[in-house]
């Protein structure tokens, strides 16, 4: 009788525990491993734009996170996600990289997002990389290193910089900056009501509003044959990022349209 009863209760036990389904869409990863592996259904790719920076104008007083890290948001971008690797000498090893509860802010109408970061309290560097899917496909950013608090390596002002403009509303922008290094340099400008409406990427040190010829990337390709306006003002951005993605410098400033004169910042 009691080997009957055993046997009943070996049953009801093994029926009783049915095999895990499958994880559902949105649970959490926990690092970019995970990331992958839970989202992956499609291709995969090495293609998010993103460099960071330490400059004192990134600074948010309210949280006091002087990194700012910037990246491009392609149309239909979703679960965009932050992760951080404290172990620079594994850059490429994806369980490394934990992710981030920081949300993302979003800048010129949302053509870019942008992650604030503090220093690390150990003082040393750390990678980040961003992940994010697009209808099917995963795209991951290269691994980008995030400098600490360091005179030679942080964020320094671009100087030199002159703007010249014509009266068909054409203009001519240069700068110099700290490093004779080969890198990118984005530009950015924004009008008097705070739109920020032409965004490229180019090697050189100038860049001729509105010429694309030596623009490597135009964030804004759906400008057709724009012009600045005579009186009005704006303001140019200029962030001249190396090859591994640092921003080595920076600078902002506001210029009215005027075709009689070349306006030069120190």
């Amino acid at each position: 009788m009691s080997r009957i009863i055993s046997i009943l209760l070996l049953f009801v036990l093994l029926i009783s525990c049915e095999k895990d389904g499958p994880i559902p869409s949105s649970y959490p990863a926990k690092t970019l491993q995970d990331y992958y592996d839970l989202n992956v259904s499609g291709d995969v790719s090495i293609d998010v734009w993103i460099h960071a920076g330490n400059h004192p104008s990134f600074t948010n007083r309210v949280a006091d996170d002087p990194v700012l890290i910037r990246f491009f948001r392609p149309e239909e971008a979703s679960n965009i996600t932050l992760f951080i690797n404290d172990s620079i000498k594994f850059p490429d090893s994806l369980a490394l990289y934990r992710q981030s509860n920081q949300e993302f802010e979003t800048e010129a109408g949302g053509l870019f997002g942008t992650f604030r970061l503090s220093y690390p309290k150990s003082n040393h560097a750390r990678l980040v990389r961003i992940g994010m899917k697009q209808n099917d496909s995963i795209l991951i950013s290269d691994p980008i290193t995030i400098r600490p608090n360091e005179f030679s390596t942080n964020t320094k002002n671009a100087s030199n910089v002159s703007v010249e403009t014509t009266a068909d509303g054409r203009a001519s922008f240069e700068w110099n900056g700290s490093f004779d290094g080969a890198g990118n340099n984005l530009v950015m400008l924004t009008n008097s009501g705070g739109s920020r409406f032409c965004a490229v990427e180019t090697t050189d040190g100038s860049f001729l509003f509105h010429n694309l010829r030596n623009v490597a990337t135009d964030f804004t390709p759906d400008l057709y044959d724009p012009r600045l306006k005579e009186g009005q003002s704006y303001t140019l951005e200029i962030f001249m990022t190396d090859n591994a993605g640092w921003m080595r410098n920076y600078r902002s400033v506001d210029f009215k349209m005027d075709s009689t004169t070349i306006q030069s910042f120190d």
